[in-house]
């Protein structure tokens, strides 16, 4: 009996009160316990109940502290690797080896934050994560090897007028994402690879004719022509890829789509921005 009343005394919530099947008050009980014990429950409480919640979705930007950091070890990266590719061994001239460095780098990062957002989306699994990096890689190729190898065989267009060019496409991305967002939404669980197949074909020309018609308004048309003969296939063959790569990490996110959408988009912008920096960087 004594033992008894001294568990119930006011303010005297012994180490048993606080576990389940104990004494648990209405409301955030786990707050209540003022032992070292229940201090440490409320505080994993706490944390379950906002990994719950962004696990929904809910947050404008998936786990946005590390956004950040891929923004800012994203802008360290394309500052310090082209210069650290310098003293590397290379086999290729040394503009190749900084292209391939920035690229790798860009990759490296972009893929940590996806393996990031799926620690804290329990529902997105490895072969999610697998599908965005895919989709990051083929996004990291275009921007850091690709259009930085266009802009040095070009002799009529300045620096910043080429800058402005790529990002004035920062739309059509997204809107290219809107577009498999919304055929994702449709067909969840149920998209063939037929149709897959077709709409990453149909971006990939839609992609090279707007490059196309940005190099007639900047005058380098013929520059553009002689590029794309000269890679073949190349550019085409990335952005398909990419593009089913997309298409795949949306048609496995499930319940999650608005939160693998989200992280596409933020993987567009920041690589986008690191793009800014990093011919700046090397071109300036």
């Amino acid at each position: 009996m004594a033992e008894g009343k001294r568990d119930q005394a006011p303010g005297k919530h012994s180490i048993s009160s606080c576990r389940p099947g104990g004494f648990q008050p209405r409301g955030c009980y786990a707050l209540l316990c003022v032992t070292p014990w229940g201090v440490v429950r409320s505080r994993h409480t706490l944390w379950v109940a906002s990994t719950a919640d962004r696990s929904n979705g809910r947050g404008l930007v998936p786990a946005p502290e590390w956004v950040l950091g891929l923004a800012a070890l994203g802008s360290l990266a394309v500052m310090t690797l082209p210069e650290l590719a310098k003293s590397l061994p290379h086999p290729g001239q040394t503009r190749q080896a900084q292209y391939a460095a920035t690229c790798l780098g860009t990759v490296v990062l972009s893929s940590g934050y996806a393996w990031a957002v799926a620690r804290v989306h329990q529902q997105l699994d490895r072969s999610w994560v697998a599908s965005t990096c895919i989709y990051a890689t083929g996004l990291a190729i275009v921007k850091f090897i690709m259009s930085p190898i266009s802009f040095d065989k070009s002799s009529e267009i300045t620096l910043g007028e080429f800058v402005a060019a790529g990002l004035a496409v920062v739309p059509l991305y997204l809107a290219a994402l809107g577009v498999v967002y919304v055929s994702a939404s449709r067909q969840r669980g149920v998209w063939p690879s037929a149709s897959k197949l077709r709409l990453a074909g149909l971006l990939a020309l839609l992609a090279v004719a707007t490059r196309f018609l940005v190099a007639l308004v900047l005058g380098t048309a013929s520059e553009y022509l002689e590029s794309l003969a000269g890679a073949g296939l190349v550019l085409p063959v990335v952005i398909v890829v990419g593009s089913l790569a997309v298409m795949e990490s949306f048609d496995r996110a499930g319940p999650l789509l608005k939160a693998a959408l989200r992280v596409s988009v933020v993987i567009v912008v920041v690589q986008h921005a690191m793009w800014v920096v990093y011919m700046y960087r090397l071109f300036q």
